[in-house]
């Protein structure tokens, strides 16, 4: 905790390319509306969750399964960005003014879909600028857990959090190497303040954090200005650990 930086809401547009998110309770823009109610998510996972993956695998057991193949995003919530499924993938696209109005966060969230503890694995390529980012434990845009995957040059996992509005950087120092235009399969493990990362079957991040704990949902952000394509979404509620 010694080293945790603090920024305030004022300095967030500072960061530059990390995960920009706003807050302040702003009422969402008319052109960033939410996508009208549909069926829910969770009630049709497992017809998403039998077929191969460009990965190769599934999460066993997931309880939220997404490959686009069907060319909707209806299991989807679209909070701010644009976003629409293209060639089976699921391209996000980031507003230029996102920060400038600090009123949104570009992001989707899952519908129907809480959890604390959680395990989910992805694909996702950045194809302008180099930032790429799953949310969880979200309860609004200025309280929720946000990990950026940056490619080269920065290269690295950052791990941060909006709580009660205050922007949390807990660590960027995390070496995952990529570039642009890549595709990497990403797994995460939340459990307690407990976070486990793999870039490719290969484990990069194991530590604590002192992470909120409460549950929130789960979904996908894209930065500023920037698009990234993302596939075979899959997520796995878990219990509560060990006492």
């Amino acid at each position: 905790m010694s080293t945790l930086r603090i920024l305030n809401h004022a300095a967030l547009c500072l960061v530059g390319s990390l995960l920009l998110l706003g807050c302040d309770g702003a009422e969402q823009d008319s052109t960033m509306a939410a996508s009208p109610a549909k069926s829910s998510a969770i009630s049709s996972a497992a017809g998403f969750c039998g077929g191969a993956s460009t990965s190769g695998s599934w999460l066993e057991n997931a309880d939220f399964c997404d490959d686009f193949s069907d060319g909707t995003d209806t299991r989807w919530e679209r909070l701010g960005g644009s976003w629409e499924v293209v060639d089976n993938e699921y391209v996000g696209t980031g507003l230029p003014d996102a920060c400038a109005t600090g009123s949104s966060a570009d992001e989707t969230l899952i519908r129907d879909l809480r959890a604390q503890n959680v395990e989910m694995r992805l694909e996702m390529r950045s194809q302008q600028r180099v930032d790429k980012g799953i949310i969880l434990r979200s309860t609004g845009f200025g309280d929720q857990i946000a990990l950026n995957f940056r490619a080269d040059p920065f290269n690295d996992l950052v791990v941060q959090e909006l709580a009660g509005c205050q922007f949390i950087l807990f660590d960027s120092n995390t070496q995952i190497p990529h570039q642009v235009g890549q595709t990497i399969d990403v797994r995460v493990k939340l459990v307690g303040d407990q976070l486990t990362v793999w870039i490719d079957d290969r484990l990069v991040l194991d530590r604590s954090f002192p992470f909120r704990a409460r549950p929130g949902s789960v979904g996908l952000v894209v930065i500023d200005e920037g698009v990234t394509a993302f596939d075979n979404v899959q997520v796995a509620l878990l219990g509560d650990p060990p006492c």
